[in-house]
């Protein structure tokens, strides 16, 4: 016997109008205008898929005519998945606040106000439109079964393979401060070990915060095959450092790299690879934004079996 359940409650009875034309009024009296728009598990939840990667309701609306009420308006979006989002051309200033629980409101206060210097970065890519995103293609199943038709080339490494322009790219997040990177260099380390956390370099760089405040600096690290042999991503995050800057301060960091930075799986040969050959480590802020690159040579050909049991 399946077992179900039933949501009760009640809201007050408005009319949508009204309420869009009292929100236009507030914005255009205020000297910055501040809109939370977002999902809530009504709309997000496991077992089902969305209907679409639209705000629901007159969301957009709202957001749209408050612009034009006043163009100094702040946007707080509150999801856990890419939404689309027609008016971000016209936005200001977009802040995305997944969810924060009690203190959500707290936190997005201090942010906005300046008592807190955001460093997040989206764990996501934002497309334009949803007919972008590589489960589009795929989307549905046959006979209860789904077909994950993306390969390796799920998320970034998609648009990347595919050349696709889009709205908010993996790894994205601004601040109030600014960082340079630089002073890039690898030591190769000198080993004869074929198992994935094997150390084959040492990554070292500097960066330096460029700005007036304090703050934390993501440094990405990618991975990309220099001479594009075999059907792999362009390239894919390997690794990532936060680093605590003053104003001004500027710091040398050191990451080790390990065979498993360069390998994929051979689907022929059942095993985890790393091919002999040149190879560009990638720092940046985001997957659309590389700051500085190194190469990189692997001279001997590696493989494993049991991935799992080697971390």
């Amino acid at each position: 016997m399946r077992r179900g359940a039933i949501e009760l409650g009640g809201r007050p009875v408005t009319e949508a109008e009204e309420m869009l034309q009292e929100a236009e009024r507030t914005a255009r009296e205020a000297d910055v205008a501040i809109v939370a728009v977002g999902l809530n598990q009504d709309w997000e939840c496991e077992g089902y898929d969305h209907d679409s990667m639209k705000l629901p309701g007159k969301s957009d609306e709202l957001v749209q005519r408050v612009f034009l009420a006043n163009p100094r308006t702040v946007v707080i979006l509150q999801s856990g998945t890419p939404v689309e989002l027609s008016w971000v051309d016209h936005c200001q200033t977009l802040l995305q606040g997944h969810y924060g629980g009690n203190q959500f409101g707290n936190g997005i206060a201090d942010v906005i106000f300046g008592a807190r210097n955001p460093s997040g970065r989206l764990s996501v890519t934002y497309p334009y439109k949803y007919q972008h995103n590589p489960a589009f293609y795929n989307w549905g199943h046959e006979g209860n079964k789904i077909m994950y038709g993306e390969g390796v080339f799920v998320g970034y490494k998609h648009y990347d393979a595919v050349d696709r322009e889009v709205m908010f790219p993996f790894g994205h997040g601004l601040s109030y401060h600014s960082s340079v990177i630089s002073d890039v260099e690898t030591q190769p380390l000198k080993t004869t070990s074929s198992i994935a956390n094997t150390p084959v370099a040492i990554l070292s760089f500097m960066v330096q915060n460029v700005g007036k405040v304090g703050g934390r600096e993501s440094v990405q690290i990618y991975v990309a095959r220099s001479d594009g042999i075999g059907r792999v991503p362009e390239k894919e995050l390997r690794d990532f450092i936060k680093v605590e800057l003053g104003a001004g301060e500027k710091k040398t960091c050191s990451v080790q790299l390990t065979l498993e930075a360069f390998a994929y799986f051979d689907t022929s040969a059942n095993k985890w690879t790393v091919d002999a050959g040149d190879y560009n480590v990638l720092l940046g802020s985001s997957s659309r934004d590389i700051k500085e690159s190194v190469d990189m040579f692997i001279e001997t050909k590696a493989s494993w079996l049991e991935y799992s049991k080697l971390k």
